[in-house]
Order: structure tokens, then sequence, then C-alpha cells
């Protein structure tokens, strides 16, 4: 049985409701974590371990899914120089009229890159290394 007068327990159920409104308030602020994988793990990744809820997906794998109240879209990009990638995004701001629309990202699978770039001439120079 409570032990909480009538109007202790309204006060308690209004904070209760205003603690709610502030965590969705804080999820539509804050920025994605961006978590990182390896391309080779998006097949087998549970999603829950990231508190992510599948919603649907294709021949691919996850193709949409849901994290803090947000659904996160799957794109990907095969680049030479950055390898290949998938990541899970939406937008977080901007217009695509105006070209300046901003993502977030929940999580991207990428290639691991284990060959370092070399240095352009001119940095090389600068440290001492310039030919």
């Amino acid at each position: 049985m409570s032990t909480y007068t009538p109007f202790e327990t309204q006060v308690l159920l209004l904070l209760d409701r205003i603690a709610r409104a502030l965590e969705s308030m804080a999820m539509t602020q804050a920025p994605a974590p961006n978590y990182s994988r390896t391309l080779a793990a998006f097949r087998s990744f549970d999603f829950a371990t990231i508190n992510a809820t599948v919603k649907t997906q294709d021949s691919f794998g996850p193709a949409v899914v849901e994290w803090g109240g947000f659904t996160w879209t799957r794109r990907n990009s095969q680049d030479k120089k950055k390898g290949n990638a998938i990541w899970f995004s939406r937008v977080i701001g901007g217009t695509v009229a105006e070209g300046n629309v901003k993502y977030a990202r929940l999580i991207t699978f990428k290639d691991n890159k284990s060959e370092p770039e070399p240095l352009a001439d001119e940095i090389a120079r600068k440290i001492g290394n310039g030919r």
C-alpha cells in the first residue's frame, strides 16, 4: 500500500512526465553516437546491442532501424581512397534545396584500411623528411 498522499502521488506523476519529456528533448539535441564496426560485421550485427530495433530488411540485410525515437536509413559508398562503407543516418538539419543538408550517423560499417597514405610532398618537407 502506498504511503504517499494523493497530492504527493500527483506530484510524483508530474515529475515523471517532466523527466520523460526532458529525456525526449535531450535525444533530439544529442549527437548520434556513430558507432564503428567492420564491414564484415554488418550481416551478423545484433542491433539490439546498441538499443536499436530493425524496422525493415531487404536481401542485403537491415535497411531501416529505430534508435532514440528516430528512424535511421541505410546508406553506402564505394571509395577507392577511404574504402567501402555502409552506415545508418538521418537528416538533422539544413535543406536539400540549399545543398546544406546535415546528417547524423548512428553506426558505420567500413573496411579497415591498413595501409597508411603517403604524405604529400609539401607536408613531408615541413616535417623535415622532404625530397
